[in-house]
C-alpha cells in the first residue's frame, strides 16, 4: 500500500480519510470535489501516483522490492503481468487453460481489504484521468472461457452515466456487475449477488448509488395512484421508496443535498436487507467478504465509500 510522497499529500489524504472504514469522507474532501478542487488535488496526487522523473532509479528499485507499480497493489500488479505467458507466435488450448489457472491463483490470494483498496485506487486513477484499463487480447479472452474470477461484485444503477468497469478502471472479467433501475435489491438482483458470493466467491460486494438518479427522484415523489408507470416499474419504485425517510427528506431545501441523502438512504436500506441474509452474512463473519455502500458523483467521477459491513473485531 502506497504512502503519499510529501507533507502536503499526507495532509490531503488525512482530510480525505481514504481508509474509509465506515467513516464519512471529510467535508474538506467534498470541497475538493469541485472542478477547481479536483485540479488542485490532482496536482498533489499525480506525483504520488506517477513519481518524479528525477528519482526514477530509486522508484524502480523500491517498486521491484515490493513487486508492484505506483498506484497499484502487489496483487493487482501480478494480475496485470500474468499475460506475460502470452506467446507472440500463438498459443494452444492447454496454454490458455494454464493462464486461467495462474490468474485464478493470483486472484484468490487477495484479501477482501486488498480488493476494496484496489477498487479505491482504480477510481482515483479514473477521476484523475490516469486510467490503465486496457481491452484484453484474444489469448486472455480465450483463457476466460474456462472460468471467471472477478474479485468484486457491484450492484449499481443502469444509468448510462455510470459505467461501472470504467469508473473503477477495471477490465473484462474483473468485476461481477448487476445493474437495474435505482440499484434496487429486488429478488432477481439478490439472486445474482448470492450467486456471486457463494459460487463465484467474490470478496467485496459493493452497493453503489449515484448523483442525479432519476429513479430515486421518481421513487421519492411517487404517486402510487398514477398510471404513468408499468406494473413492474411501479413495484420497483415502491421498493425504493420504502427505504427512504420521505418526511425527513422533505425538510431539506437544497435539492442536491436532498438528492444525495435520498440515494444514501436507499443504499443503506439495501445494505440492511443484506445484513438480514444469513448465508451472505456468514461470509462476512468469516472474514471472506466485505459489503460496502458507495455514492458515485457523476460530475467529478469520485466514488465515496461511506459505509461497510465487515468481520466483527
Amino acid at each position: 500500500q502506497l504512502k503519499p510522497r510529501s507533507t502536503t499529500a499526507r495532509a490531503v489524504f488525512a482530510q480525505m480519510s481514504l481508509s474509509f472504514g465506515g467513516k464519512q469522507v471529510a467535508s474538506e474532501a467534498l470541497v475538493l470535489a469541485s472542478v477547481a478542487g479536483v485540479a488542485a488535488l490532482a496536482s498533489v496526487l499525480l506525483p504520488w501516483l506517477q513519481g518524479d522523473e528525477d528519482d526514477e532509479d530509486e522508484r524502480v528499485q523500491k517498486m521491484s522490492k515490493r513487486g508492484g507499480r505506483l498506484g497499484t497493489s502487489p496483487v493487482e500488479t501480478e494480475l496485470a503481468t500474468a499475460s506475460d505467458l502470452l506467446r507472440p507466435d500463438g498459443f494452444s488450448q492447454s496454454e490458455a487453460l494454464q493462464y486461467n489457472k495462474h490468474y485464478l491463483e493470483i486472484a484468490m490470494r487477495a484479501t477482501p481489504r486488498d480488493v476494496l483498496e484496489d477498487l479505491q485506487r482504480g477510481n482515483t486513477r479514473f477521476w484523475m484521468c490516469q486510467s490503465r484499463r486496457t481491452d484484453k487480447g484474444v489469448f486472455e479472452r480465450r483463457a476466460l472461457i474456462a472460468k471467471q474470477a472477478p474479485r468484486a461484485a457491484v450492484l449499481g444503477c443502469c444509468d448510462s452515466r455510470v459505467p461501472v468497469e470504467i469508473v473503477f478502471d477495471q477490465g473484462i472479467g474483473e468485476l461481477f456487475v448487476v445493474r437495474n433501475t435505482g440499484a434496487c435489491l429486488c429478488s432477481s438482483a439478490l439472486a445474482s449477488l448470492e450467486y456471486a458470493v457463494h459460487h463465484v466467491e467474490i470478496k467485496v460486494l459493493l452497493l453503489m448509488g449515484h448523483e442525479g438518479c432519476a429513479a430515486i427522484w421518481n421513487a421519492l415523489n411517487l404517486d402510487e395512484k398514477s398510471d404513468s408507470y408499468t406494473p413492474a416499474l411501479m413495484e420497483q419504485m415502491k421498493f425504493l421508496k420504502a427505504g427512504m425517510d420521505v418526511e425527513g427528506l422533505a425538510t431539506l431545501r437544497d435539492h442536491r443535498a436532498r438528492d444525495r441523502e435520498a440515494t444514501i438512504q436507499s443504499i443503506r436500506a439495501q445494505m440492511t436487507l443484506l445484513a438480514g441474509n444469513k448465508a451472505v452474512m456468514e461470509k462476512v463473519r468469516q472474514g471472506k467478504l466485505i459489503i460496502c455502500g458507495a455514492m458515485y458523483d457523476v460530475s467529478s467521477g469520485i466514488v465515496d465509500f461511506f459505509e461497510e459491513l465487515t468481520k466483527p473485531v
